[in-house]
């Protein structure tokens, strides 16, 4: 599903990507990283004074809770645990997007479903324009939960395109695998 941005939602979403960047933060001392960090729901909840959104936070996460610092986007919609996976992880093996690519292709080759015929727990996958997988969440009740940023970020529920924008604009829906399917998907994949 590719959508057509409205001049407001691609606002919107410039200033998500604003607001949720890392690299805002690099360079901070600690005390302000945890002030940049602690300030974006605020920041994200003003934004509805100027693009009407439908974003809420579902889990506030704190910079050294865990095991939600510990994991990405993806890990937290396929229900990878951090510590499952902890000795296999290096930066070539990571649970990312090379790890979605290849689920792509094995594990939810025939679980594709269409958006329109989603329920609570489906699998979404957000790609760039190269196809590229660069986020994915879970459906809850015609919105989705997922975790936006790097480690140590918040779980937000939001609309399927209320996303930073560098999220992309196409989607793909999937039946969920469990948490024994993904996990033996993933020691598989980095082995």
């Amino acid at each position: 599903m590719n959508i057509q941005q409205d001049e407001e939602l691609h606002a919107l979403r410039k200033e998500l990507e604003q607001i949720t960047d890392h690299s805002c933060a690099i360079g901070l001392e600690a005390t302000d990283r945890c002030l940049w960090f602690d300030n974006q729901p605020a920041k994200i909840a003003k934004l509805a004074e100027k693009y009407p959104h439908g974003i809420r936070l579902h889990i506030a996460s704190t910079v050294i809770q865990q095991p939600l610092d510990h994991q990405n986007c993806f890990m937290y919609a396929l229900n990878i645990q951090a510590n499952s996976v902890k000795r296999k992880t290096s930066d070539e093996i990571f649970p990312g997007a090379e790890f979605v690519r290849s689920l792509l292709v094995t594990a939810f080759k025939s679980k594709e479903i269409s958006p329109s015929n989603s329920v609570d727990g489906d699998t979404v996958i957000y790609f760039d324009t190269a196809g590229k997988p660069t986020h994915a969440g879970t459906c809850h009740n015609s919105k989705v939960i997922s975790k936006w940023g790097g480690y140590g970020n918040h779980v937000w529920e939001h609309g399927v395109f209320e996303v930073p924008d560098s999220y992309g604009s196409e989607i793909s829906v999937f039946t969920p695998l469990s948490h024994g399917e993904a996990l033996q998907a993933y020691l598989e994949w980095a082995s």
